[in-house]
């Protein structure tokens, strides 16, 4: 699986992403995301698109500290009341 996109649904969890490593792209717009997926193996990933969720904090453990190619980051329209280090 290269491309994913779950947006404009109602989902409050994306569980098992780290079970796609090839992700390029994952679209999770406007949805009820409360926590970042677990994407640390997913070293492939170019763009993530979060916008539009309920998203209150932005941590190293989603990003598992290692995502090199990531070069689009979407995060508009959450409750973000920190945003740790990228």
């Amino acid at each position: 699986l290269l491309h994913l996109d779950l947006s404009d649904n109602h989902l409050v969890e994306m569980d098992q992403l780290d079970q796609c490593p090839l992700l390029v792209t994952v679209r999770a717009a406007s949805n009820a995301l409360i926590q970042l997926p677990n994407l640390s193996n997913a070293i492939l990933l170019h763009e993530l698109d979060l916008s539009s969720n309920s998203l209150n904090a932005f941590d190293d453990l989603f990003v598992g500290g290692w995502l090199p190619f990531l070069s689009h980051l979407k995060l508009t329209s959450n409750a973000l009341q920190e945003l740790a280090s990228i």
